[in-house]
């Protein structure tokens, strides 16, 4: 029974995420944590400053084929992101129809995308400056073994489940989000598996539990719970329901994206959510291979149109102006 198999998993899966995270979190430090510079990036970053130096008027087109650029300094970027345009589009203002012609006149520069530094918050480069990103859930990185024994399911597209779909880019190019991560070099990548096969045999060991599998799952005790829900404690978080536990669902673009799969959210009483033992947030988890995904229900949701963050080198940014930030909840508010 495919219910009361995911169930097992997901009792599983929960327990092992817990001892996982709670041990990698004791063993490193948060700025060990930090994402390696890609090469690629900086050098796109840097022939970005030099097309578009000192540009202030950015604004967004959509051409024909419903694709969104940010056009600055004579240039055009291309924004790949839905959530990304909608934001952009409530700060800049709605991006303007224009010719296929006009689109093809302007030369295109580095497209518009999520970059980091180490140790620092998600932003964006737009008129010369960095804006802050807001409300972005960021992946944290997990094993191979994470994965392992989970179903995959349809992916869960965040940006569709968030955004008007008159204020979303091309719907070709919204699954290009999904692989910005590949972008990553050999080494970065190399780094961020091993640094989790480490993690991952640290827990192992300490826990003395295997990785989610069937043997696993096996162990698990017998009996079904409802499907998996979300609710709504008084103070308004969020949670998701499973396996009689609940899973913080800190983010709001992952809460509204969840509804569409699991239902609406329920309101309880702080009884009702004493009944639950707490256990690991519901997290955006990213393998050394794959698109990110989520654990819920014992299944692996790929997600779908959620921009990833691509590490740059401090220094190109430095000495950029801070602009406001850019919050994308505000999508949320007003979709």
């Amino acid at each position: 029974h495919r219910h009361h198999r995911n169930h097992q998993i997901a009792q599983a899966t929960a327990g092992w995420m817990q001892r996982f995270f709670t041990l990698r979190d004791r063993r490193r430090p948060a700025e060990a944590a930090a994402p390696t510079a890609d090469p690629q990036a900086t050098a796109e970053l840097q022939r970005l400053l030099d097309d578009v130096d000192g540009a202030t008027d950015a604004h967004l087109v959509r051409g024909p084929d419903g694709a969104v650029h940010l056009v600055e300094g004579g240039h055009r970027r291309a924004v790949r992101s839905g959530l990304l345009a909608a934001a952009l589009h409530e700060r800049l203002g709605p991006a303007t129809d224009v010719d296929a012609a006009v689109v093809a006149d302007l030369p295109e520069t580095t497209a518009v995308e999520v970059l980091t530094t180490p140790g620092e918050a998600p932003f964006v480069v737009v008129g010369g400056a960095r804006l802050a990103l807001r409300g972005l859930p960021v992946p944290v990185g997990a094993p191979t073994a994470v994965v392992e024994g989970l179903e995959e399911v349809e992916p869960l597209d965040v940006a569709r489940a968030n955004v008007p779909r008159h204020k979303l880019a091309a719907a070709e190019q919204l699954a290009a989000a999904a692989g910005d991560r590949a972008r990553r070099s050999d080494a970065t990548a190399q780094a961020a598996t091993a640094e989790a096969r480490s993690v991952a045999a640290d827990a192992a060991a300490a826990a003395a539990v295997p990785a989610p599998g069937n043997e696993h799952v096996a162990q698990v005790r017998h009996h079904v719970d409802a499907a998996p829900e979300l609710v709504r404690d008084p103070d308004g978080a969020v949670h998701l329901v499973e396996a009689g536990r609940r899973r913080r669902v800190r983010s709001g673009l992952l809460a509204r994206a969840l509804q569409g799969r699991l239902g609406p959210v329920r309101d309880v009483t702080p009884q009702e959510l004493d009944q639950w033992d707490e256990t690991s947030p519901v997290d955006v988890l990213e393998a050394p291979d794959g698109p990110p995904f989520l654990v819920v229900g014992g299944e692996r949701l790929p997600l779908r149109g959620l921009p990833l963050p691509t590490a740059v080198d401090a220094p190109v940014v430095a000495d950029l102006a801070t602009g406001d930030e850019l919050d994308l909840t505000d999508v949320l508010k007003r979709a």
